[in-house]
């Protein structure tokens, strides 16, 4: 891959990765509507919207998950969870315990990092006004260094047959994405309320 097809490809991933959660989400929650149970929507925003933040992508994806351990485990355990970053670390590291994979670990860790971080920036007027220059790097940023969770994208076979690592898909996606995202967070700021 050369350029700007690092970008392509990498967003093509990215919004299969989502879409495989949309439908299956999807699918569960129209087999409990035939059921006669009324389950929330647990996909809320698309792709586009949901990763301008690890924030808004946890407070708007998978939301009968957030519903379950915020009513069975926190409330149940109120006491235990006085400090937010105690609650936030357990999501996490719960989540990370349901996918089963030692890569989930990190990749949750490094989501409960960047949440409190999140946490430090909207302190910053710029951020949490949703200035398109910031939101977009900041976008770019996650999601370049999410590629980092999915190994088989920055390994390449040299001539000779050794597999090496490569940093220059991630570094690509990112000068690409830094535009896209610009417009991307223009655009959610003037219309906030659409799913796309």
């Amino acid at each position: 891959l050369q350029g700007s097809e690092y970008f392509v490809t990498y967003s093509l991933f990215t919004l299969a990765i989502f879409l495989q959660s949309f439908v299956v989400f999807g699918l569960c929650r129209a087999l409990a509507l035939m059921d006669g149970v009324e389950p929330p929507k647990d996909v809320l925003l698309s792709f586009l919207r949901s990763s301008v933040s690890v924030q808004t992508h946890w407070n708007n994806f998978h939301v009968s998950w957030r519903q379950f351990f915020f009513r069975y485990i926190v409330m149940q355990h109120k006491e235990t969870f006085q400090r937010g970053y105690v609650i936030d670390f357990a999501v996490f590291m719960f989540s990370a315990f349901l996918h089963s994979e030692p890569i989930w670990v990190a990749y949750f860790l490094y989501n409960f990092f960047m949440y409190q971080f999140e946490k430090v920036l909207l302190k910053w007027k710029r951020f949490k006004d949703g200035d398109a220059v910031v939101r977009g790097v900041y976008q770019s940023i996650l999601l370049a260094a999410n590629l980092s969770f999915f190994p088989p994208l920055l390994l390449y076979e040299e001539p000779r047959g050794s597999i090496k690592y490569s940093s220059v898909g991630p570094a690509y996606f990112f000068l690409f994405s830094v535009c896209f995202c610009y417009f991307n967070c223009i655009r959610i700021k003037n219309y906030p309320d659409q799913f796309i």
